[in-house]
């Protein structure tokens, strides 16, 4: 029996997809009826069912008949939210293999790498799915190219679904019979099962969800919950199919559940293991682990004019503009994308302090001072090494040191990417609060400069503040613009001529500046050399203070195998790589800005 038996779970990224997934395959295997059959069937809790997301683990036996045999399919749903990574964890402890759900409209996410590399500590068979394939928006080659790139997969592992509309999906059941290996029987018969999660029943008492891993568990047997050394007579055994079926037995590599009549227990159910209450001395199952990896991103105009437009996106169902965190956590609760507003460049204040105060009373989160314009009242980093002979202030003036109290007095976030190094000392002197540089490298490393210098690195970890890495190949590898000048001379000729067919300046620039993205990537440094500014600043002020920043407007070129941020997972490889642990990737892939920004606003 046990060779007909495949426990698998589904993993994936909040939105990918796994409930509508989890729905279509209870549809095909006949296991709900079609009059019955409603969305997110698993999700049973009120919030899941509102949030559209799944809190829970919940699971499912499911009949299926293949090559005239019929096999029993036991699905784990699993939390797809990042809040619920621990859940994930008990849930694939629990199984021989996992579904991967990447959305072919978004690709592969830092949570979607971390689950992975979670279920290949496991020794679980991974099946890759790319769902959404019929979304408009939906790019599956792209995504199909980096999961092999990340993860090692072929193109015959890879299984393409709608799971709103069913395409593929029953292709995935079959593949899920074939490729996912079926429970080992185990040479000792004592009874063991691993609880994977619970629930309390007021009728029922406390109902375990567990997998046999050995043995036989019966309605008769008197039970012992060994890390608790609580014993128990089952009022009742069974599986869910979805809803909970009554059984007399179950079997090695079977999964249910027991009601097991206790009112209350100390201490976690999950990673538990059950036994006889006759085998004392048998040795008990391992636990879990937990891992929840974060990604924060934020959205500005690039021309104050544009600020009504983008605050009119209030008004578009699933995104939220937060004016306080509050919102923020609201927003997340409602699974609302937050837009929040940012400034870069002070050119809309017009020297005057009202204006920002105007702003401010907007929802202005985010002020960086400059961009490569120095202003009346503050310098830029391309005006201190290029112009500074012509410039009206070097640093601060006594407008700009109000700017950045008025900011900071009103928990607005201060960047310091951009300014110049006098701008720079003169922030800090006044600052109370956390300061970042969202988009700046090593200047150790790269001497540019928008880089930071190793006295900047030092002073902004002081004001407990956060360093965003800027992947610019001009900002990271000191060598690359000898090769960007090579590739520019080669094709020069034929770059002027079709600039000259442009009819406006905007045109030409475009032409000049992006013309040569294929041939610059081919001699762009890698990823590694941009995690080398990861290692160097966690070697000189550790894990807390740096992460990844972005700076996709405008540039040429990108590290090799970086087109954008769909392809964040690759930096979490190269971390992973490296040696740094799972904690660590979570601080650098979001849980450091999360942070900043929780100081700043508090």
């Amino acid at each position: 029996m046990h060779k007909r038996i495949r426990n698998f779970s589904i993993i994936a990224h909040i939105d990918h997809g796994k409930s509508t997934l989890a729905d279509r395959m209870l549809e095909i295997t006949n296991t709900v009826a079609s009059r019955e059959m409603r969305a997110q069937v698993l999700d049973r809790l009120d919030v899941e069912r509102e949030k559209g997301i799944t809190v829970k683990a919940q699971a499912v036996r499911m009949q299926y008949m293949h090559n005239n045999d019929e096999y029993e399919l036991n699905l784990i749903d699993t939390p797809g939210h990042v809040d619920f990574s621990y859940e994930v964890s008990r849930a694939l402890a629990a199984c021989e293999g996992a579904i991967i759900i990447v959305d072919a409209t978004q690709g592969i996410q830092a949570q979607t790498f971390s689950t992975i590399n979670k279920a290949k500590e496991l020794g679980l068979k991974l099946v890759p799915v790319i769902n959404k394939i019929d979304a408009p928006a939906a790019y599956p080659e792209r995504v199909a190219q980096s999961m092999k790139d990340a993860f090692g997969f072929q193109e015959e592992d890879i299984f393409y679904v709608s799971a709103k509309t069913g395409e593929g999906v029953e292709t995935l059941i079959q593949g899920i019979i074939d490729q996912i290996p079926y429970p080992i029987k185990p040479e000792s018969n004592s009874l063991k099962g691993l609880v994977f999660d619970a629930y309390y029943d007021q009728f029922k008492g406390i109902i375990l969800y567990l997998r046999v891993i050995s043995g036989e568990l019966s309605s008769k047997d008197k039970c012992l919950l060994f890390a608790h050394n609580e014993s128990f007579e089952p009022l009742e055994i069974g599986y869910f199919g979805p809803e909970m079926q009554k059984s007399k037995v179950l079997n090695t590599g079977q999964v249910g559940y027991i009601a097991t009549g206790l009112k209350s227990l100390d201490g976690s159910l999950p990673g538990d293991t059950v036994v006889n209450v006759n085998d004392k001395d048998v040795v008990p199952l391992d636990g879990y682990q937990e891992s929840s990896p974060v990604v924060f991103a934020s959205f500005f105009p690039s021309d104050a004019n544009m600020y009504e437009k983008l605050k009119a996106l209030e008004n578009v169902e699933g995104v939220s503009v937060p004016v306080t965190l509050d919102d923020i956590k609201t927003a997340k609760q409602n699974n609302q994308l937050s837009l929040p507003i940012a400034m870069e460049g002070g050119e809309a204040l017009e020297n005057k302090i009202e204006n920002l105060e105007y702003f401010i009373d907007k929802g202005l989160f985010y002020f960086g001072p400059t961009w490569n314009h120095s202003l009346d009242w503050v310098s830029s980093g391309y005006g201190e090494t290029h112009k500074q002979s012509s410039l009206k202030t070097v640093g601060l003036n006594k407008f700009g040191t109000e700017v950045i109290r008025l900011c900071q007095e009103n928990n607005v976030l201060v960047d310091m990417s951009h300014i110049g190094e006098r701008s720079f000392w003169d922030t800090i002197a006044v600052t109370k609060k956390p300061i970042i540089a969202s988009h700046s490298s090593v200047y150790k490393l790269c001497p540019h400069f928008r880089n930071l210098k190793d006295d900047q690195i030092v002073a902004i970890k002081n004001t407990n503040g956060f360093i965003g890495l800027n992947p610019y190949p001009f900002f990271i590898d000191p060598t690359f613009k000898s090769r960007e000048q090579k590739v520019r001379t080669t094709f020069k000729q034929q770059l002027n001529e079709l600039a000259d067919k442009q009819e406006t300046t905007a045109g030409k620039w475009i032409v000049k500046q992006h013309f040569l993205q294929k041939e610059l990537s081919s001699v762009c440094p890698g990823m590694d050399i941009f995690v080398d500014h990861i290692d160097y600043i966690v070697k000189m002020i550790g894990i807390d203070y740096v992460g990844v920043g972005s700076d996709y407007d405008g540039l040429d070129c990108l590290p090799k195998g970086w087109n954008d941020c769909m392809d964040h997972m690759l930096i979490t490889k190269e971390l992973d790589n490296r040696g740094y642990t799972s904690e660590e990737i979570e601080k650098v892939m979001g849980k450091n800005i999360l942070r900043v920004l929780e100081e700043v606003w508090a």
